[in-house]
């Protein structure tokens, strides 16, 4: 099983994907890093003078995550979020809009959704991590008066297929509103990006908290 740049991005930045990945689950698929027309600011990849110094102010856990990087990758996490925010997931959902969760300059997480013309902001945040017998999952959580959105990133074994247990990856946004059925939006390919990354979301979001639905299960059944 050979590990590909983005593998180990993910497991430096989740434990428990390294776990799940040693314990038999299947290499993780690195999607195309193609960039969509609305997402924006267009940022060129960094040099190798940025990326020594983006590196040196780093913890060194964050430092190796970075350098794991591919440049393409790299092109993603800028436009996610500003240049000098940190990126702590980003995908694109339907019709190629861009969700993604930034570290602004203040520390704070913030959520974006919409391409140019950002079509939703929120504000603070919570997050919360578990393990499965193979697998995990990560979920991030805004609300929005009576609504909530719960940003998540999730893998678990679903089947035992020839060479071994076959793991249902999936990254999204989980929509609960009162009075009306939640809406399970996935990422484009039902992978991001730009998992949820844990260090990040632990300097911003503080200790994890419980899981906050389990309704990203539902998930692993869509193809």
């Amino acid at each position: 099983m050979r590990a590909t740049p983005r593998d180990l991005a993910i497991w430096a930045s989740s434990p428990l994907a390294l776990i799940a990945m040693l314990t038999g689950c299947q290499d993780r698929a690195v999607p195309k890093a193609a960039e969509p027309a609305s997402v924006q600011p267009v940022v060129q990849a960094p040099s190798d003078k940025s990326d020594s110094a983006a590196g040196a102010a780093l913890p060194d856990d964050e430092a190796q995550q970075i350098a794991a990087l591919d440049a393409a990758t790299r092109r993603i996490a800028a436009a996610a979020c500003e240049p000098e925010e940190e990126t702590i997931f980003y995908c694109k959902i339907a019709k190629g809009k861009p969700l993604s969760v930034c570290a602004t300059k203040q520390g704070k997480g913030e959520y974006r959704y919409g391409g140019q013309r950002r079509e939703l902001v929120l504000q603070e945040g919570s997050w919360s991590v578990d393990s499965y017998a193979r697998g995990g999952e990560s979920q991030i959580r805004f609300v929005n008066g009576d609504t909530i959105y719960t940003v998540f990133s999730r893998m678990v074994s679903t089947s035992v297929e020839e060479h071994g247990s076959g793991p249902a990856i999936s990254d999204g946004v989980v929509i609960e509103s009162s009075g009306k059925p939640a809406q399970l939006r996935l990422c484009e390919g039902k992978q991001a990006e730009i998992p949820v990354k844990h260090s990040a979301a632990r300097r911003v979001f503080g200790e994890p908290e419980d899981l906050f639905t389990g309704l990203t299960s539902e998930a692993d059944t869509i193809e």
